[in-house]
């Protein structure tokens, strides 16, 4: 009991030696290259960056919440009075807290809820609506149902790859409007994303203007994973257009 509230906190702890991989583990890059492989299948993402995240962020609020909880045991004896007993309870609350939000986001990066939720188009549609009321550029969009088009576990690329030319258009091109369309055919599925924006040179877009060089190189990856063709063209002061043809024969 703490001031007059009944606080009961149960904590687990695995205190085994740790292990880490041998010199032989290590030194097999083909086991790295498979779980990359399975990952990037699963994601359309490498999961390099969520792994730093999980070990310097989210591992060390886990640490602190541990030695705090450790604290609280070693201090049965008296050593702590109330009113730190308190204290420390509040800082693994708040710990705790932020490591859920971390987690949460993560697993959102990952990916996202909404393409369970509501499918592909929906999604999409959602990931728009979410841009438009970051920013004042007007946003049109015109999606086809395309839900069912891509193996389940490759459609995210689908997903990132509108999510990446959102971001640009929104970070680099100046734009006031904005155009999302996604048509199906016999043939297959045509995305096209373009801005009135400030455009570029084409040398530009090798040399890459802004920061990741406009997500490119990433676009074309994540298409080539759907069977899909990437063409962009753009105009300073005119701006700029995204398209991609997807052959669902491919995938």
């Amino acid at each position: 009991m703490v001031s007059g509230c009944h606080v009961r906190l149960g904590i687990g702890f695995d205190i085994s030696p740790m292990e880490f991989p041998s010199e032989a583990t290590q030194g097999d890059s083909s086991s790295s290259a498979d779980f990359f492989s399975a990952t990037d299948c699963l994601t359309g993402k490498r999961a390099t960056p969520y792994l730093g995240e999980l070990h310097d962020s989210l591992g060390q609020r886990l640490i602190i919440i541990k030695n705090h909880a450790l604290f609280l045991l070693r201090s049965r004896a008296g050593t702590q009075n109330e009113e730190e007993r308190r204290q420390t309870i509040e800082e693994i609350n708040a710990e705790a807290s932020h490591a859920i939000e971390e987690t949460r986001t993560i697993s959102y990066d990952l990916r996202p809820f909404q393409l369970d939720r509501l499918g592909l188009a929906k999604a999409i549609e959602a990931l728009v609506r979410s841009a438009s009321r970051a920013t004042n550029i007007h946003f049109t969009t015109n999606i086809a149902d395309i839900d069912g088009s891509f193996p389940e576990e490759l459609r995210i690329n689908f997903y990132r790859i509108v999510q990446e030319a959102l971001n640009n258009i929104m970070k680099h091109s100046a734009a006031s409007e904005a155009e999302i369309r996604v048509e199906k055919n016999s043939h297959g599925i045509s995305l096209s994303i373009r801005d009135n924006g400030v455009g570029f040179l084409s040398e530009q877009k090798s040399t890459g203007i802004g920061k990741g060089g406009f997500g490119l190189t990433g676009i074309r990856e994540r298409a080539s994973l759907l069977g899909g063709t990437v063409n962009m063209q753009s105009q300073p002061d005119v701006g700029t257009r995204l398209l991609i043809n997807f052959n669902l024969r491919n995938t």
